[in-house]
């Protein structure tokens, strides 16, 4: 009789493993008990195949979770309808009633045995959370997991992103992008103090959290950003001059509140206007090669506040650049 696969020495089924893609392997966990302990064994991490998904898209809905995960082969889609104690799990076309379970917990399992198989880093992770009911139970079973998720740009459409940015590698994460579960023109309110003291956000690049309120006394957390887009109520000249001494590279500020140019020329002195709701002042910086300019853009009422560093021979013959 020729010896199955559950009674191959552990050295022959490595060498499987390390033939078969992603999908084979989950085939192969359904054969047995046996074989699905001995992939799922953390000592065998090294040698499962890499998934090498590019891109995961998380929808939590009433009654509704679901999971898009996109590589360079295709998608696969996993979707949990919700109902009490039980669910009903649909794997691509294939469906299966389970019964006597919590839908959460067996959608995050899911979604965590898929990810243990990502070894790359992944380009972009999107979660669009919709039900807060069931927002609080998905993000705590997440934050169980023993391995962050490594991905460069973080996604979130939730009224309280917070749990959510703490789940992801901050080590890889370059992006975080955040913004309520509808757009909508009114600012919408978002205690920041807990997601800047998070390493993901320390560690990030690049920041857009348009369409949240935020806060002026954390404007300081804004600094280390090459990129970073917020809105504020109202900002003060002298917090304009703070950001103008220590931000990086590129601070857009959106306000409900006009800012004065007026008050600004009083600061700087006079603007260069470069349109007729644009007015822009430009400052040395200790890179030689760049400059920096702020302009004020008073268009539709609201106001922008761009604070970027420039090249010097981009700039009008007319303005004055000025000394920090």
């Amino acid at each position: 009789m020729s010896p199955s696969l559950v009674d191959m020495p552990e050295l022959a089924m490595e060498r499987i493993l390390r033939f078969l893609d992603f999908k084979a392997c989950l085939t192969l966990r359904h054969v047995c008990r046996d074989l699905r302990n001995f992939i799922d064994d953390d000592v065998n991490y090294s040698i499962l195949p890499d998934s090498k998904f590019t891109k995961i898209t998380v929808t939590v809905e009433l009654n509704l979770i679901r999971f898009k995960f996109t590589g360079s082969r295709g998608s696969i889609w996993l979707t949990y309808n919700i109902r009490e104690n039980m669910c009903t799990r649909m794997f691509n076309s294939h469906k299966r009633l389970l019964m006597d379970v919590d839908p959460v917990e067996v959608a995050v399992r899911d979604m965590d045995l898929v990810l243990r198989f990502q070894k790359t880093t992944m380009k972009r992770i999107i979660f669009n959370i919709q039900d807060s009911n069931l927002t609080e139970s998905f993000t705590i079973i997440l934050e169980r997991r023993k391995r962050k998720i490594k991905v460069e740009t973080l996604i979130v459409l939730a009224s309280q992103p917070y749990q959510i940015v703490s789940i992801v590698n901050a080590k890889v994460l370059k992006e975080i992008v955040m913004r309520p579960l509808v757009d909508q023109e009114d600012f919408q309110l978002l205690d920041f103090s807990e997601i800047v003291e998070t390493e993901q956000w320390k560690n990030a690049e690049e920041l857009d959290a348009r369409n949240f309120v935020f806060p002026n006394e954390q404007l300081r957390n804004l600094t280390h950003f090459s990129r970073a887009n917020v809105w504020i109520h109202r900002i003060s000249v002298e917090e304009i001059d703070y950001l103008k001494n220590h931000c990086r590279n590129n601070i857009e500020i959106r306000l409900q509140h006009p800012t004065s140019s007026e008050e600004l020329s009083m600061k700087w002195g006079p603007s260069c206007r470069r349109h007729v709701t644009k007015d822009d002042w430009y400052f040395r910086t200790r890179d030689a090669e760049k400059i920096l300019r702020i302009t004020n853009d008073e268009r539709f009422c609201d106001i922008v506040m761009s604070i970027r560093k420039m090249r010097e021979g981009s700039i009008p013959e007319n303005a004055e650049i000025l000394e920090f």
